[in-house]
């Protein structure tokens, strides 16, 4: 298979790599249909992550499943699937809250040289019950990109515990963002508006003021409930 690699200089380059083995029992083999770089996929790049050797880039990836292992019981080849950027075992206490940056066994990022990466013309998916998302339809491709990190990342900041009020903002508030990187925070700004913002539909309001809820947004792990306005982000 073909796969976009960074190695130790920054030099990228697309080569040949040996196709991914099922990850045991529980995983899936995807292959990917799209993928996007992320703002993290550049500190490879800019030097910022030491590359001790070639790391095959991308965390954001949609696809369609071509094998899956005995134990998978959620998907079947054929179906199309988003994959969540971070893996986690999908069992422990921090997994059953749908956050698999909490996995207590320590999350993984694929794309960073633990799994595989996501720019890649196949991808194993481990714990593929708690890592895949089918994709309804109606639902775009670059829609659900937007899942697969950059909405999942932001999603809970508004309600977070840091945040003011756990989340109960009041539509006259005014709010900052902080962020390491641009669309991280640009994204986090329409899910602020929209948590004050209970009434879809509403003609002649802005993009991000109508909190229209989307299902697939709803089950997205790391991510609650935000608006369908992020889905035209």
């Amino acid at each position: 298979m073909r796969s976009v690699v960074v190695d130790g200089s920054g030099r990228v380059s697309v080569e040949q790599r040996p196709d991914p083995v099922l990850p045991g029992p529980g995983g899936a083999i995807v292959e990917v249909t799209a993928t996007a770089i992320c703002g993290s996929d550049l500190h490879f790049l800019e030097g910022h992550y030491p590359v001790t050797e070639p790391v095959a880039l991308g965390h954001e990836a949609i696809g369609v499943v071509v094998e899956t292992g005995p134990a998978v019981e959620s998907f079947s080849a054929g179906d199309r699937v988003l994959v969540s950027s971070v893996a986690g075992c999908g069992r422990c206490a921090g997994c059953r809250t749908k956050d698999p940056v909490t996995c207590v066994r320590g999350p993984q990022i694929f794309g960073s040289g633990l799994l595989g990466g996501a720019q890649s013309d196949l991808l194993a998916v481990p714990d593929a019950d708690f890592q895949l998302l089918a994709m309804p339809d109606g639902v775009t491709v670059e829609q659900a990109l937007l899942l697969t990190d950059n909405l999942a990342t932001d999603g809970p900041a508004p309600n977070a515990p840091t945040s003011r009020s756990a989340g109960r903002w009041r539509s006259s508030e005014r709010v900052r963002s902080v962020s390491a990187r641009c669309a991280a925070a640009t994204l986090w700004v329409p899910h602020a508006f929209s948590w004050s913002t209970r009434s879809p539909g509403d003609a002649g309001r802005r993009p991000w003021q109508v909190g229209t809820p989307s299902p697939l947004l709803a089950r997205t792990p790391c991510s609650r409930p935000p608006t369908g306005s992020a889905r035209t982000a």
